[in-house]
């Protein structure tokens, strides 16, 4: 009977793979021969597969796994219309398991708690949509966005979270590996932006701008940093796939990148298990490298350039707007306009903000949600947010402490658990330099950064 059960379990699988398989190719092909319809038949398919699938971590690998490909899906086209579908599958399933699953573990209450303040922002972002620019399709979609986001950290605690940031990390290279060869394929080179930096153009996987690529990877740099301080099974494939994604991050040459990098090592010094000594080795052994890499390399290395480009914040006399990559008088523009009355310094100017310089929205995360919400539609999204993320986070129930032993263990235990915020920090840091909200790639990273919090979540419980 076990043995029947095991190959059924085996077959299940890899039929899912298989299927996964099947919607990458169809994805590809859809480049590949220039055809629309393929991608529409992509989106249905995978729709499909999420309605059919019970397992809600399941339903989870089929929309993060396709993920990173979100933007070269979108900008065919206007196929993002059609990619709600996926979303709003993902928004009804998750709502039926929430809600049978807060009555299976009598958590009714914090449930509510949860669910009423995300419907708090959510009834907020709809009367800002309809009073600035009524039931607009494309600020719609926003609303999608931002719930599914939502839903999704408040399950994470009941979902197999590493397994699901497996599938997404092996799509994200996969994402890596087709921007590479965008060359060849006349479509999707068509659509992806180039951007140039010191005589070198910027990798951008299949993203269309090179940031939010950057973003995805200063996003799993911290995911992999913090499995590999946990983790005992797989470290050597987790630190190899950490060494591929640093590389593919300095490819993008985003100041942004190495902000998000040098906050992460910093948390990490603090944070770390790894003896003193080997901290105070790995501070030098990046003073040299850094030094190799700016002497060494030719000009035209990406290395090199990235290091100059965060150099010349030090050792040229630059204004803040050009630190900022011309983003300090975008915010400057917007911030003083939102300060100009109180109602809008409260309520913000609304979903459908007017664009006060010509192509440029407000260019980062923050600027953009105060501006749009006001402080007090901003408090209604960061009050959510928090408890979206301590719903999801499956709380550890300690054994009685009655030993020092025991207590000191405990504190080194909890100490070493906050290098699992590393990825979830380094991109609300580098959220600061980029518009998300019409992004379901960046938007999510909220989810795939939060995957990681129940890793192990048994350890401090089983070792006292």
């Amino acid at each position: 009977m076990e043995r029947v059960e095991t190959y059924n379990k085996v077959n299940k699988t890899f039929a899912f793979n298989v299927n996964i398989f099947i919607l990458f190719c169809e994805l590809v092909l859809s480049y590949l021969i220039s055809k629309e319809i393929l991608v529409i038949f992509f989106i249905f398919h995978l729709s499909l597969l999420m309605i059919m699938e019970k397992d809600m971590t399941n339903v989870f690998i089929l929309l993060m796994s396709f993920i990173p490909f979100y933007q070269i899906i979108a900008m065919n086209k206007g196929n993002f219309k059609i990619y709600v579908v996926v979303l709003f599958v993902f928004i009804i399933k998750s709502l039926v398991n929430l809600i049978f699953k807060a009555k299976e573990k009598n958590e009714n209450l914090k449930f509510q708690q949860c669910l009423f303040f995300v419907f708090a922002f959510m009834l907020y972002y709809l009367v800002s949509m309809l009073l600035t620019c009524g039931l607009d399709l494309g600020y719609l979609f926003g609303f999608i966005y931002i719930f599914s986001m939502f839903l999704g950290l408040m399950q994470i605690k009941q979902i197999d979270s590493i397994k699901v940031y497996h599938y997404y990390l092996v799509m994200f290279f996969m994402s890596a590996l087709l921007g590479a060869c965008a060359n060849f394929i006349p479509a999707l080179d068509m659509i992806l932006r180039k951007a140039t930096v010191g005589g070198i153009d910027r990798f951008s996987g299949v993203s269309w701008d090179t940031n939010y690529f950057a973003l995805q990877c200063c996003c799993n740099v911290g995911m992999l940093l913090s499995l590999i301080e946990q983790r005992k099974t797989k470290k050597i494939t987790y630190i190899c796939c950490f060494l591929v994604v640093l590389i593919l991050g300095i490819t993008t040459v985003s100041k942004m990148y190495i902000v998000g990098l040098a906050v992460m090592f910093v948390l990490w010094l603090f944070a770390s298990k790894t003896k003193i000594p080997l901290k105070i080795g790995a501070i030098i052994l990046l003073i040299v490298g850094i030094i190799i890499g700016y002497y060494a390399l030719p000009e035209t290395n990406s290395i090199r350039v990235l290091i100059q480009r965060f150099l010349n914040v030090f050792t040229e006399s630059q204004g803040l707007n050009q630190i900022t990559t011309g983003r300090w008088n975008i915010w400057s523009t917007y911030m003083n306009d939102w300060i100009q009355s109180w109602f809008t310094i409260f309520f913000g100017k609304g979903v459908s903000y007017p664009v006060l310089i010509e192509g440029f929205g407000c260019h980062g995360f923050y600027v953009e949600t105060i501006y749009q919400f006001g402080l007090l539609g901003s408090l209604l999204f960061l009050i959510a947010f928090l408890f979206s993320i301590f719903y999801g986070k499956e709380k550890v129930k300690n054994k009685k402490i009655s030993t020092p032993k025991q207590y000191k263990m405990v504190k080194i235990e909890r100490r070493r658990k906050r290098i699992n915020y590393l990825a979830l920090i380094s991109v609300l840091v580098s959220y600061a330099a980029l518009s998300i909200f019409n992004q379901v790639d960046s938007i999510f990273l909220m989810v795939v950064s939060c995957l990681i919090l129940n890793v192990d979540k048994e350890t401090i419980s089983n070792e006292i």
